[in-house]
């Protein structure tokens, strides 16, 4: 059930894809979400992220499970929501469990995208009454270029990125792209505009 704004919770659900967006997940759950939360608990909120790095076990990503436990949660988390890309398109399920297809009928049309997309699908683009409360941040693409590995595009997956991009874009959601650097050189990409979420 999505939150009210009457909640004394509020839920926030991180989407990106995973392997080239750890240092900027880790500057959110280690300096942004603290802060965070210490300025909601002192209005008597408790501020809580969902970051399913740390909340899906190999044993449910085996069974097929990942997808509909990042769905479940985004529900949990409405109307928040933070989507990072980078120059990754992510991870392609090979298959859709055909229970949650059932149940989430706009599914079936989408049976060739990304984790990460369908979270950006269900989280916000199928409903655009959350675009107000949902943040969404694009890497420099020079980043990518310079430190390559598990930051570079994958294989044929560059025009599927830029159509994502281009319906967050085309979705009049609230785009940022941040020019601050942490000390070791990486950038920082949240810390300025996450401070809304406190305000609403």
């Amino acid at each position: 059930m999505p939150q009210s704004f009457q909640s004394q919770q509020i839920r926030v659900f991180i989407s990106s894809t995973f392997r080239d967006m750890q240092v900027e997940r880790d500057v959110l759950v280690k300096q942004v979400f603290p802060e965070l939360r210490r300025r909601c608990t002192e209005r008597g909120v408790d501020f809580v992220e969902v970051d399913l790095r740390w909340g899906v076990t190999e044993e449910e990503a085996e069974n097929g499970e990942v997808l509909p436990i990042c769905l479940q949660e985004i529900e949990l988390c409405r109307p928040y929501f933070i989507g990072l890309l980078g120059e990754r398109y992510g991870w392609v399920p090979s298959q859709l469990p055909g229970e949650l297809v059932e149940e989430q009928a706009w599914l079936d049309g989408h049976r060739d995208k990304s984790l990460t997309e369908l979270e950006i699908l269900h989280g916000v683009l199928n409903n655009p009454d959350t675009a107000g409360r949902a943040f969404f941040y694009f890497r420099d693409p020079g980043y990518a270029k310079a430190h390559g590995g598990d930051h570079a595009a994958e294989p044929n997956s560059q025009c599927f990125l830029a159509i994502l991009q281009c319906l967050v874009v085309l979705g009049l959601l609230i785009v940022h792209q941040p020019d601050a650097v942490v000390a070791d050189g990486h950038r920082r990409m949240l810390r300025p505009q996450l401070f809304e979420l406190n305000r609403q």
